[in-house]
């Protein structure tokens, strides 16, 4: 998911990156019991340039409620972000990117 440069504050980014990550997370399928994910956030040019990146690894669901790792870290990502100028910057785009390691489980299972 990408989003514009913020127009207002990082408590409404932030806020519009969690719901996707939830909406997101809502709806993927959990085999055989592994519902980790990785979140990475990217901010980027137009061109696709990035100018700074954050990764958060082996992530559950409920990470992302309650300032629970997810949340807390995407926040505090987000708001230094945007104290350093970096989101402000004409152009700018803000991408977020989930994987889940349930495919990649599913597919070792499958090609046993």
């Amino acid at each position: 998911m990408s989003w514009a440069s913020p127009k207002s504050d990082e408590q409404d980014l932030a806020d519009d990156v969690l719901t996707w990550c939830r909406i997101t997370l809502s709806k993927v399928h959990k085999p055989y019991g592994v519902n980790s994910v990785s979140l990475a956030l990217v901010a980027h040019t137009g061109k696709q340039h990035p100018i700074a990146n954050a990764r958060f690894s082996v992530l559950e669901p409920v990470d992302f409620y309650a300032m629970g790792p997810g949340e807390s870290g995407a926040r505090d990502v987000l708001q230094a972000w945007l104290r350093e100028g970096i989101l402000s910057k004409p152009g700018t785009r803000l991408s977020a990117v989930l994987f889940a390691w349930r495919d990649l489980a599913q597919e070792l299972v499958q090609t046993g």
